[in-house]
Order: structure tokens, then C-alpha cells, then sequence
């Protein structure tokens, strides 16, 4: 996993976990209620895909250059808000309620992440103490009604445990997976697949999963709310190493959505945007056996759409242009392009490195 050579492991891994964001937005454009067997699928997606791709951001993220590297995600983040905007206001039966101190839907991730890299000094100089902050904080946001949906601030506090434990722990917690045996792998993954599906068939409310509301809006007890984020988290880390211990270490084709997967996370939005109507007839007109089908086969192949280079290029191209172009940048950062340059890798790489 080092910043020299790729991981094909890791690549795999952020490949099924971008291939469960498109599914699931798929599922739920279709399912908006999360009702039935779909609403259930949706639950178990929803349980482990951002906690795991924060928790490999996390792994993948380093203090030098933070500011520099937090200025590139807003930059990405400006870019593609009036996009998603222009096709919300387009395409009939969807209103995701845009606001200015609001990320659009997917973005809030850009937002989050910028503001967890512009911490992460104090992330490598006080490395336990920020994990139990980070727990603490992930958890007991809920209590406070002032950290709601405006500026992501629910999301960056509930999900923030993930990354700093990945900043910290990651990489040992995955080599410690690697080294079980095949039996110690099926129980993990069985532990993790039963607590998942328990919670599932609690039919918790999107808001559990989005990570977007306090305890009161939930309507529960701050006793109860705790408990129930406690759970949610155990389940996400349970989900995390079961995926790492089922995943082979070997570079394969399915490796490259993984290479690639901030361009497919970025762009799939717009034919879920699209296709959000058709997708919600289809499910009223013929169940969610048919319509999940289709689902399948518009993952595959939104995943196959954009997982080639030039989308990725594209992003990291815009995010070079605007960046150069901020005089806040660190001084350091300057260099650093010219030596990335020097040897041929892309300068917003590693800003980008976390997501693809």
C-alpha cells in the first residue's frame, strides 16, 4: 500500500465498494421509501459502503500538504455543485432540496473529506488521542440539535471515526485480516453478514444511514440513539474487515473501476439523475424482481462507462487548473507538482488517491 506501488488489493476493494454506491442510488431512485426486500438491500448497502470508502480514504491519506490537498477537494466539489444543480432543475420528479450550506446528495462527501484532510496534522501528532476524539465525536454528534444537515456537519462527525481509525489503524487492522486463516475469514464474514441483516430487518429510517440528523429528530431517547450509533458503527467495521478478508490480492480487470473510482463516484449521479422516473415506474408496473434486474445491469454498466482513464484525467485535470490558480496553497505544494510532474505522476493524485 505504498504511495510507490499500488495496492491490487485495495484497488479490488474500492471497486466492489464504488459498484455498491451505484447500486444502491440506483436501488433507492427506484425504491425512495426504502420499502420492502429493496428498502432491506438498501439497509445492508447502506451499513458499510461510505464507512468503508472513508475508512480507505483514511488509510490512503497523509498530513503533508493537507491544505493544499483540502483546497483540491473544494475546488472538485465547486465544479461539479452547479452541474448537479442545473440537473436537478431539469429533470422532472426529483428535488434533492438544494441550498446554498447544503452539498448537493453525493458532494457531501467532497466537503467531508476536505475538511478531515485539513485535520489530519493532528491526526498523525496525536494519533490515539484523535481516534478516541473521533469516536466520541462520530457518536455522540447525535445529542447535539445544532450539528444537523447544514454544511455536511452530521456526515463529517458521524463518519469521521472511519477515517481517523483508517489514518491510524488501517493499514495494521488489514494486514492482521490477511493473516487469518480461510476459517477465521468465513466466521468473520458470517459475523458480519448476520449482525448486517439483523439491523436490516429493524427497518431503521434513511436518516440512521445518511448519518444526517441528531437523536431528538429521530425521535429517540439520547440513551437509546447511542446505543443504536454504536451498533450501526460495529456493524460498518465488522462489514469493513469481512469485505478485506473475502478479497483476493491479485490485479484482475475488475482492479481498474477501483483505480478510477472518485470519476465513477462523481459522474454516476447524472444517469441515476436521470433515470430516477423510468426506474420508479418500472418498480410499480413490475416489482422489485424485474426492476432490481435492471438495476444489476445499469450498475455494470455505469461502472464500465466511466471506470476508463479519461473521465479520471478529466477531474484531475480541472482540479490542477483551479488549484494552480489559489494563492492559498502552501508554498510546499508548488514544489511538489514540479517533482511529481518531473516524474510523470499527476500532481492532484494525491489528493484524489483517497477516492480513486
Amino acid at each position: 500500500m505504498s504511495p510507490t506501488r499500488r495496492d491490487p488489493k485495495l484497488d479490488l476493494a474500492k471497486a466492489a465498494l464504488i459498484t455498491l454506491v451505484v447500486m444502491g442510488h440506483y436501488t433507492e431512485a427506484a425504491n425512495p421509501d426504502w420499502k420492502g426486500d429493496l428498502g432491506s438491500l438498501l439497509r445492508v448497502i447502506y451499513m458499510v459502503h461510505m464507512p468503508a470508502f472513508v475508512f480507505l480514504s483514511g488509510i490512503t491519506s497523509r498530513a503533508r500538504g493537507s491544505l493544499g490537498k483540502a483546497i483540491q477537494w473544494l475546488t472538485v466539489l465547486a465544479v461539479a455543485t452547479p452541474i448537479y444543480w442545473g440537473l436537478d432543475a431539469l429533470v422532472p420528479r426529483v428535488d434533492r432540496g438544494m441550498d446554498w450550506d447544503r452539498p448537493y446528495w453525493i458532494l457531501w462527501f467532497l466537503l467531508a473529506l476536505a475538511a478531515w484532510q485539513a485535520l489530519m496534522p493532528l491526526v498523525e501528532r496525536f494519533p490515539r488521542t484523535l481516534v478516541v476524539v473521533s469516536v466520541v465525536v462520530g457518536i455522540g454528534s447525535g445529542l447535539i440539535d445544532a450539528v444537523g444537515r447544514d454544511f455536511s456537519l452530521s456526515r463529517a462527525a458521524v463518519f469521521w471515526p472511519f477515517f481517523v481509525i483508517g489514518a491510524v489503524y488501517g493499514k495494521r487492522l488489514l494486514a492482521a485480516v490477511d493473516r487469518l486463516e480461510i476459517l477465521p475469514r468465513i466466521g468473520l464474514a458470517l459475523a458480519a453478514a448476520g449482525l448486517a441483516l439483523t439491523l436490516a430487518h429493524r427497518e431503521l429510517t434513511t436518516e440512521w444511514f445518511y448519518g444526517t440528523d441528531g437523536f431528538s429528530d429521530l425521535h429517540i431517547s439520547p440513551l437509546a440513539g447511542l446505543a443504536q450509533r454504536t451498533s450501526l458503527d460495529v456493524a460498518a467495521f465488522l462489514g469493513i474487515l469481512a469485505i478485506w478478508a473475502v478479497l483476493p490480492r491479485r490485479e484482475t480487470v475488475l482492479t481498474t473501476p477501483g483505480r478510477h473510482s472518485l470519476a465513477i463516484y462523481l459522474f454516476h449521479g447524472i444517469p441515476v439523475t436521470l433515470l430516477t422516473g423510468p426506474l420508479r415506474d418500472l418498480l410499480d408496473a413490475q416489482g422489485p424482481k424485474v426492476t432490481f434486474a435492471l438495476i444489476v445491469l445499469l450498475t455494470a454498466a455505469t461502472v464500465a462507462v466511466f471506470s476508463p482513464g479519461p473521465w479520471d484525467r478529466a477531474i484531475r485535470w480541472v482540479g490542477r487548473l483551479i488549484a494552480s490558480h489559489l494563492p492559498v496553497l502552501p508554498a510546499g505544494s508548488t514544489a511538489r507538482r514540479r517533482d511529481d510532474k518531473g516524474r510523470g505522476r499527476s500532481p492532484h493524485a494525491s489528493a484524489a488517491s483517497a477516492a480513486s
